[in-house]
């Protein structure tokens, strides 16, 4: 099972998914 399919299941919108992720990918580049 992938990480996407687990986020459908807990049901997390995809579109918060992927502000979580470019909030990641942002806070790597400041690192």
């Amino acid at each position: 099972m992938t990480d996407m399919e687990k986020v459908k299941i807990h049901g997390v919108p995809e579109t918060m998914l992927q502000t979580l992720f470019a909030r990641a990918a942002h806070e790597g580049e400041i690192d």
